[in-house]
């Protein structure tokens, strides 16, 4: 018998998908249009990890010049997002879905979103409270499943 569902959150919970794709686009603008598409094209090729490892494979990978401070540039990737995030759309049905079944199973997010950011914007959203936990990086998702199998002790079926 189902007792749990865990959910990812871009695309399942929020339409935010291209909110990230669009990020990645703006992040790099003053790189340069190549960047901006090589960017966005390599965060949808990677889907499900994090921005950090996404944002320093693309600095030390595509960006010539050498004062390239990682920090700078994720913190304004977190600033880009947050201002998209705020104005997102839940995906059609999704409230309703969590309103009607939250006592019925377990609802857990696991997300390559940071774990702070991502429970910002469930409590943002108003709908923390139709979660058990939501689980975001630095860990990753099959770190995450582990996790919840081990701890609320389901079995794995």
């Amino acid at each position: 018998m189902l007792k749990s569902i865990i959910f990812d959150f871009d695309g399942v919970i929020l339409d935010s998908v291209d909110i990230k794709g669009d990020a990645f686009y703006e992040l790099f603008a003053l790189e340069g249009i190549g960047l901006q598409k090589i960017s966005k094209d390599y965060h949808y090729k990677n889907l499900g990890i994090s921005r950090y490892k996404k944002i320093n494979y693309i600095i030390d990978n595509f960006l010539k010049h050498e004062n390239n401070n990682k920090d700078k540039y994720i913190k304004n990737f977190e600033k880009i997002v947050s201002h998209k995030i705020n104005k997102c759309n839940f995906i059609y049905g999704i409230k309703n879905f969590l309103k009607k079944n939250h006592k019925k199973y377990d609802f857990f997010i696991s997300s390559a979103t940071p774990t702070h950011e991502l429970n910002d914007i469930v409590n943002k959203k108003n709908i923390s409270k139709f979660f058990i936990n939501t689980f975001g990086s630095p860990k990753n998702k099959l770190q995450h499943i582990k996790y919840i199998l081990k701890n609320f002790n389901y079995k794995k079926r």
